[in-house]
């Protein structure tokens, strides 16, 4: 699997949990941190590494008002 992260450079995703989350803010554009976990079974802190990871890789983006969303989806007018 491959997306686009901020800055607008593909990155192969590898890891299982992280095409989960990806797939999951795929299907719902934008969700908290507990939708992550109420929706996906996962460890929470497996789950919490992943989600900082992404978002350190520019994969996910966490907006002004606490949500989760891809790079696609983003508000970039906040």
């Amino acid at each position: 699997m491959k997306i686009k992260n901020i800055r607008n450079q593909e990155i192969e995703i590898k890891h299982p949990v992280d095409e989960q989350i990806i797939n999951h803010m795929n299907e719902y554009e934008k969700c908290l941190f507990g939708d992550l976990v109420k929706n996906l079974d996962i460890p929470y802190n497996e789950l919490l590494k992943h989600v900082i990871e992404l978002k350190n890789k520019g994969l996910i983006v966490k907006e002004m008002n606490g949500f989760f969303t891809l790079p696609s989806y983003a508000d970039t007018e906040k």
